[in-house]
């Protein structure tokens, strides 16, 4: 098992590969067609976008890289817990309003309309 000095060390590296070559990391963990479809993708987005194009690839290929998963499936999370959340808070308010004897929440009204 890699000590966690040598995984930053090897995340350094990684990062700084990407630095010059979209998906450097991909191909450094060996993941050929992965990296490959990230240089192309890479240097199209720099190309139709600019360097915030190209920096979105670099982003996902190190992500990806360093913690197996893209950042399309990193936001999703974030997306569901805060959608999580906001219905708990909803649920929430609806049960403190109806002990009051108040009308349903607005999103109730909405679902039955």
């Amino acid at each position: 098992m890699d000590k966690p000095e040598q995984k930053t060390i090897d995340n350094a590296i990684k990062l700084l590969g990407e630095a010059f070559l979209p998906g450097a990391s991909l191909l450094m963990d060996g993941k050929i067609v992965s990296g490959a479809a990230h240089l192309i993708v890479g240097t199209w987005a720099k190309v139709a976008f600019g360097p915030l194009g190209a920096a979105v690839v670099v982003a996902n290929s190190y992500s990806e890289s360093a913690t197996g998963q893209n950042l399309l499936k990193h936001f999703s999370r974030v997306a569901q817990t805060a959608q999580e959340a906001y219905d708990a808070r909803v649920k929430q308010a609806a049960a403190s309003s109806t002990e009051g004897g108040a009308a349903p929440p607005a999103e109730d009204a909405k679902r039955d309309a």
